[in-house]
């Protein structure tokens, strides 16, 4: 037990598990619903550029409900407050509906290898 935490295996496993999203409780449910083995899920896009890894030719994806968000009006403060803070605030992007989208779990991809605790929790 003390390897886990002298080895960096830890450090690994959490810099890992950081760069997966939270899903919601709704999109938990979808995904025991397609896919009840399912132990770590992304987007396509996200299984290449932050794991190193592809979705393998003819995989079928679990399908997920995605928020659709557009910029809306600037929140309208006081203008001594936003002079206090010492910068612009920016325009809030805000919930407009939702998109249907498609994560992949880790066991239809091939490519660069995770820490061994990431596949198993």
């Amino acid at each position: 037990m003390r390897d886990v935490f002298s080895s960096g295996g830890t450090l690994r496993y959490l810099a890992v598990m950081s760069r997966f999203h939270d899903y919601s409780v709704n999109n938990f449910l979808l995904i025991a619903m397609q896919k009840p083995e399912a132990t770590l899920v992304a987007g396509y896009r996200a299984w290449q550029d932050k794991f190193g890894r592809h979705v393998r030719k003819g995989e079928h994806g679990i399908r997920i409900l995605w928020p659709r968000r557009r910029e809306g009006e600037a929140r309208r403060g006081r203008p001594e407050e936003d002079a206090e803070q010492g910068k612009e605030k920016a325009s809030e992007k805000r919930l407009v509906g939702f998109r249907m989208g498609t994560v992949f779990d880790v066991s239809q991809t091939e490519g660069r290898e995770l820490p061994p605790w990431a596949s198993t929790s």
